[in-house]
């Protein structure tokens, strides 16, 4: 598994103590690292998406994770993670514990049949030729670029953005939902879509990172 040979770095900071790693030639977009001796705890809080599902994988340490309404720890021994479009979720890693796992997306599935039909790929894969070949094709349809750039935006200061409306910019355009006390998903998309969309760029706010080019 190699990483992410893009324009920008593999390799960003998320917090003190915690990089995220783009990866290449893998089922899964990023592999986040938290180190053991982080100065806070490192926590994602609940939020869910209109139009990709994710799927996590914990390679060392644990994981707690909200699905929905449940909470509980993740190993490496459970195996993937899938969270689908619309459901509330949430992440946490305990101080003081180390953790290290990797994180991908499905979705824009319009997209991804538009993509898949104009490449060849054979009704079967027999060998590890075809296989290999038909998982290069799949991943980068699957992933996007928008689950990409939503990371690299998000934390293009070296740590997770905090001013509100450069977040909700980056929630509008990152397909990310903030889950409310109340959880009303109308009014949710409805904060994001009314200060993301239109009153950040009134007040000069612009992505840190518009696009992603990639070497060839």
């Amino acid at each position: 598994m190699s990483e992410s040979t893009s324009a920008t770095p593999s390799i960003i900071p998320v917090a003190p103590g915690s990089s995220m790693t783009f990866l290449q030639d893998s089922p899964y977009l990023t592999r986040i690292h938290i180190a053991k001796d982080v100065p806070e705890e490192v926590s994602v809080p609940p939020h869910w998406h209109e139009l990709h599902d994710e799927v996590f994988h914990v390679v060392e340490g644990r994981l707690e994770v909200l699905v929905g309404t449940v909470k509980r720890f993740y190993v490496p021994e459970d195996g993937q993670i899938l969270i689908p479009k619309g459901t509330l979720h949430s992440l946490r890693v305990v101080k003081g514990e180390e953790c290290v796992f990797e994180e991908g997306t499905v979705g824009m599935v319009r997209q991804c049949i538009s993509y898949i039909k104009s490449v060849e790929i054979t009704s079967s894969a027999d060998s590890d030729r075809d296989r290999s070949r038909v998982s290069r094709t799949l991943t980068p349809c699957l992933q996007g670029p928008e689950k990409e750039l939503f990371f690299r935006n998000m934390y293009a200061e070296g740590e997770e953005a905090s001013g509100f409306f450069a977040v909700m910019q980056i929630m509008y355009h990152g397909d990310m939902r903030p889950g409310l006390p109340l959880h009303i998903k109308w009014l949710e998309r409805l904060l994001v879509g009314f200060a993301g969309y239109y009153i950040a760029p009134l007040l000069g706010y612009k992505l840190a990172i518009p696009s992603i080019k990639k070497n060839i």
